[in-house]
């Protein structure tokens, strides 16, 4: 949002006029994938600021308050993996490596 000199909008207005941006290109990006080829279920899209979608995300949150998981001022593990990600990790030997190690 841009400074223009005027009066700060208060946080409900600003909130209001996101999610009527977010609509805005909710059909257009759901066009476009359709043309990619990209699967989903276009009848029920999943979109961050659906009512439902929040609450279940404060029912989480909630859960996690409740078992004392990731709390300001704590550290403690939610059962998070520290596993090697899914994706191939890059190897050592490439050609940036090789290049940064010669200089």
């Amino acid at each position: 949002m841009r400074r223009t000199g005027k009066a700060e909008a208060d946080p409900a207005t600003i909130r209001t006029a996101c999610e009527a941006y977010a609509r805005k290109y909710i059909d257009i990006q759901r066009t476009q994938f359709r043309r990619l080829g990209v699967l989903g279920d276009w009848d029920q899209p999943y979109l961050t600021f659906d009512k439902t979608f929040e609450a279940d995300e404060l029912r989480l949150f909630a859960d996690l308050v409740e078992k004392g998981s990731s709390i300001a001022g704590k550290s403690r593990s939610i059962g998070v993996s520290r596993a090697a990600p899914p994706w191939p990790r890059p190897r050592s030997n490439t050609a940036i490596t090789s290049a940064k190690a010669s200089s």
